[in-house]
């Protein structure tokens, strides 16, 4: 009799079904979820900062480099452009440069361009040196180049 017993068990099948029907519902209720809420999070663009001009006292300018007299100091001013990922100027980003005793700030304006001034000293018996740059605006990725400018000795 207990053979019998089993196989007229109709309720024993019904555990595994039920829980296929809770696991199709769940998952429908999570992607509803996440459509509401934008699905995945935003990835913010980034910002392209170069250095269009500069200019130097006691030196010369080429580029990104900055050239210093032969006692390896000297003011510096820097034009930085800051765009956005499709080339277009990006207001109100802070850049930042230091490195080699220099600390200089700017913030562009509706052009995307900023302007930086600040001196550096190179340490002794070095020739060259690099000096970083920092760009963050509100809704992008930060720009941060570590060697975007190059100072070297005449």
């Amino acid at each position: 009799m207990k053979a019998n017993r089993f196989t007229r068990e109709d309720s024993a099948i019904e555990l595994p079904i039920n829980l296929v029907v809770l696991l199709v519902i769940a998952l429908a209720a999570m992607a509803a979820i996440l459509a509401i809420l934008g699905g995945r999070p935003a990835i913010p663009p980034s910002l392209t900062a170069t250095v269009t001009s500069a200019s130097s006292t006691g030196g010369s300018v080429e580029g990104a480099v900055v050239r210093v007299n032969q006692y390896g100091a000297n003011s510096f001013t820097l034009s930085v452009s800051v765009t956005d990922a499709k080339g277009g100027p990006v207001n109100k980003a802070t850049c930042l440069t230091g490195g080699l005793g220099a600390s200089a700030s700017g913030t562009t304006g509706a052009t995307g361009v900023a302007s930086l001034q600040g001196s550096l000293t190179l340490p002794g018996g070095q020739d060259d040196g690099k000096l970083s740059l920092l760009c963050t605006a509100s809704g992008f990725k930060e720009f941060d180049d570590k060697s975007a400018i190059t100072v070297r000795k005449v």
